[in-house]
């Protein structure tokens, strides 16, 4: 959605961000406020983010699922 610019955010704000690591595998969770347009329309909302990292030498760390969810 951002690289198509369908999605595009004016502010992030962060209200809580855990993070966990083990090994070469990552999990992020990501609690916060939203603002943007979505497809052209205004929006704000508060969202939870989870997602699962791995990591590699030749690309670094890399998302291989993701959800979000409105709070």
């Amino acid at each position: 959605m951002h690289r198509s610019r369908q999605q595009v955010l004016t502010k992030v704000m962060e209200e809580d961000l855990t993070v966990l690591v083990e090994g070469r595998t990552g999990v992020t969770w990501f609690l916060g406020a939203l603002e943007g347009t979505f497809a052209g329309a205004p929006f704000a909302a508060g969202l939870r983010y989870t997602r699962t990292w791995i990591y590699d030498h030749d690309h670094g760390w890399r998302v291989v699922a993701a959800h979000a969810s409105s709070v």
